[in-house]
């Protein structure tokens, strides 16, 4: 037969799935894909021919989007708990 919608609903509601904890599960997501991209993109673009000179814009806004997401992430933690 299939899984009905309502009774999808009703799982994720007894297993207390909220918009909430799905947003925060994302955030925490974004920010360790965002880390891991750091951790692999400075070396590389410091180890570039240009070297800094030539990737400190990309690495500089790497860092502020990586600074933003764990304020986000730790502003999501406040509402979860």
């Amino acid at each position: 037969m299939g899984i009905r919608w309502y009774s999808l609903f009703n799982l994720l509601g007894a297993c207390k799935i909220t918009t909430m904890t799905i947003a925060f599960q994302s955030a925490v997501f974004a920010l360790i894909a965002i880390s891991f991209l750091l951790v692999i993109g400075v070396p590389v673009a410091l180890a570039s021919p240009d070297g800094w000179s030539s990737s400190k814009n990309v690495v500089f806004s790497g860092v502020s989007l990586w600074i933003g997401s764990v304020l986000f992430v730790g502003i999501l933690n406040s509402f979860i708990s």
